[in-house]
C-alpha cells in the first residue's frame, strides 16, 4: 500500500470492518454517469476576455475503476498555437461518505483540484470553484450536457475583477476506437506555469518508487489491532509537478478477504501555502488531506465529518536518507472521544 493507502486503511475502513455485512457495492446513483463511458472525440473554440482566440480538438476516454466505484476519463486536447496537448485526468464518482457527486481533477498544468458535481435534469452537470494561476484568482463554472452520443460543453471563467466570459464551448461524439483508450504522455503544458509546482513537488519528490508495506490498524478505541499489508506504486507526472499513487491491499481475512484499491494525487496548493493529497478507493469514498513538510518529515492533517461524526486525523511520515517512504503514524479523535493511535506501518522499497 502507500502513504495514501495507509491514510486511506485508516480513513475508510474503520466502518467497514464494524458493518461487514453493509452493502459497499457501487452506488446507484453512479448510473447518472454512465453515459460517459467510452471513447469520445470533439472540437470547439477558445475565448479569452476580448473575444475568439481559437479553437481546440480532443480526444477522451472514460473507464470504470476502482471496482466500479468511480469512472476515469482521461483527455488529451490540441490547441491552436500549442506545441502540447492540454492533457487532464478527471475521476468523478458518488462520494459514498458525503452523498455527492464529485471529481478528482489533474492536469499538466501542474494542478489537481477536487470539484463538487452538480447533476441537473438527469443529464447536466454543472461544477464551479476558483483557483490561481500563475499569481491570478480564476472563477470558473463548466456545464456538460450528456446524452448515449454527445456531449456538449461550457465554460464561463472571470479573472481577477474582471466579468465573466464564455472561455471554452464545443461538444464530443462518441467513436469506436475498439477498446484503445487514450494515453498520456504526461508532458507539461507550459513550462513557467508547471515550473513554481514542480520546484515544490521536488522536494518530496524522493517517495517516488515501489514499496510493500506491512501495518495495522485500530478501527475504534479500544479495539484489538488489524493486521495489514499491500503494495505502493508512487511516480511523478505532468513534468514532475504532480506525484501520481497506486496502491493495492492484501486480501484480509477479517475481512471476508477484502482487497483494498486506491488511487491518489499530491500537488502543490499555491494559495494554501502546502500541499494536497487527493485519493479514491474502492469502498467508494474519495476525500482530500492537508500535508506540509517539516523538518523532514511529511505531516498529513484531515478534519471533517465521517459516518455522521466529526473526525481529525494527523499522520506523520517519516522518510529514508534517500527521501523514500519509512514509517507512518496516525492519531485520530472521534467525535467527543480522546486521541488514540489508529494506524502504524513500515515501508521496505522494491525500485
Amino acid at each position: 500500500m502507500k502513504i495514501c493507502l495507509a491514510a486511506l486503511f485508516a480513513v475508510s475502513l474503520a466502518p467497514f470492518v464494524a458493518a461487514q455485512e453493509a452493502d459497499m457495492s457501487p452506488a446507484p446513483e453512479l448510473q447518472q454517469l454512465a453515459p460517459m463511458i467510452g471513447d469520445w472525440e470533439g472540437e470547439g473554440v477558445l475565448a479569452s476576455g476580448g473575444g475568439q482566440s481559437g479553437s481546440w480538438r480532443a480526444r477522451s476516454s472514460a473507464r470504470w475503476v476502482l471496482g466500479g466505484h468511480f469512472i476515469r476519463e482521461d483527455t488529451s486536447i490540441d490547441q491552436d498555437g500549442m506545441p502540447v496537448p492540454l492533457e487532464i485526468t478527471n475521476v468523478m464518482g458518488w462520494d459514498r461518505n458525503n452523498q455527492r457527486f464529485v471529481s478528482i481533477e489533474v492536469s499538466n498544468m501542474g494542478q489537481l483540484r477536487v470539484k463538487t458535481l452538480h447533476i441537473e435534469g438527469g443529464s447536466r452537470i454543472v461544477s464551479a470553484g476558483t483557483f490561481e494561476l500563475m499569481g491570478q484568482l480564476i472563477t470558473e463554472r463548466s456545464a456538460w450536457e450528456l446524452s448515449d452520443s454527445e456531449t456538449n460543453l461550457a465554460i464561463h471563467q472571470a479573472h481577477g475583477s474582471g466579468d465573466f466570459f464564455e472561455a471554452v464551448r464545443g461538444s464530443m461524439k462518441r467513436v469506436d476506437r475498439r477498446d484503445r483508450p487514450v494515453e498520456l504522455s504526461n508532458q507539461p503544458l507550459l513550462g513557467m506555469v508547471v515550473a513554481p509546482a514542480a520546484k515544490e513537488i521536488k522536494k518530496i519528490a524522493g517517495i517516488c518508487g515501489e514499496y510493500r508495506m506491512t501495518g495495522w490498524m485500530v478501527p475504534a478505541p479500544g479495539a484489538p489491532k488489524m493486521e495489514l499489508s499491500g503494495s505502493e506504486r508512487v511516480r511523478a507526472i505532468c513534468g514532475g509537478s504532480v506525484l501520481e499513487f497506486f496502491s493495492e491491499g492484501e486480501p484480509m481475512a477479517a475481512m471476508g478477504d477484502f482487497t483494498f484499491e486506491g488511487l491518489g494525487w499530491i500537488g502543490w496548493d499555491p494559495a494554501a501555502r502546502c500541499y494536497k493529497m487527493a485519493f479514491a478507493n474502492n469502498v467508494g469514498e474519495m476525500s482530500m488531506q492537508e500535508c506540509r513538510y517539516v523538518d523532514g518529515k511529511m505531516i498529513f492533517s484531515y478534519a471533517g465529518v465521517y459516518q455522521g461524526q466529526p473526525v481529525c486525523n494527523r499522520g506523520v511520515v517519516t522518510l529514508t536518507d534517500d527521501g523514500g517512504f519509512e514509517t507512518f503514524a496516525q492519531h485520530t479523535m472521534t467525535g467527543d472521544l480522546p486521541p488514540f493511535e489508529s494506524f502504524g506501518a513500515t515501508y521496505e522499497r522494491l525500485k
